[in-house]
């Protein structure tokens, strides 16, 4: 009885050490059947920027503007299936605009640029992660 216990703790410990190895960044979720999770969050941070940017010029709203348009764009190819890495480079084109030429809080700037860097894993991946697609 004891060595079964010894056993199902050991199980127990492997497959523990197993999801903690294959945990990802905790503002992603690669399980996502769909993949949507990664594209959500960075449609949120974005947005979440853009709500904390009331003092932008209007050339830099429309940066933050066309940069939502363009993940748009690329989130419903990618909801029907389709991976369009065009479009996927011109999501992370616009959001490196926004990094680069908006004043951003440093908080919103880092979230975005570790968004960019998971949107530039996504396309060096074309849309898959390890066995699961993003």
């Amino acid at each position: 009885m004891q060595h079964l216990l010894m056993k199902s703790l050991a199980v127990v410990g492997l497959l523990a050490i197993g999801a903690t190895a294959n945990a990802q960044d905790g503002r992603y979720g690669y399980g996502d059947v769909r993949g949507r999770e990664p594209l959500d969050r960075v449609r949120a941070d974005l947005d979440r920027a853009a709500r904390d940017m009331y003092y932008l010029s209007g050339g830099e709203r429309r940066r933050v503007n066309h940069a939502r348009d363009e993940m748009g764009e690329f989130q419903r190819k990618w909801e029907r299936g389709r991976f369009d890495k065009g479009e996927l480079d011109d999501v992370i084109g616009s959001l490196q605009h926004v990094v680069d030429k908006n004043r951003l809080q440093p908080r919103d700037r880092d979230r975005l640029l570790s968004d960019l860097d998971h949107l530039r894993e996504m396309r060096a991946r074309r849309g898959y992660f390890g066995r699961d697609r993003y």
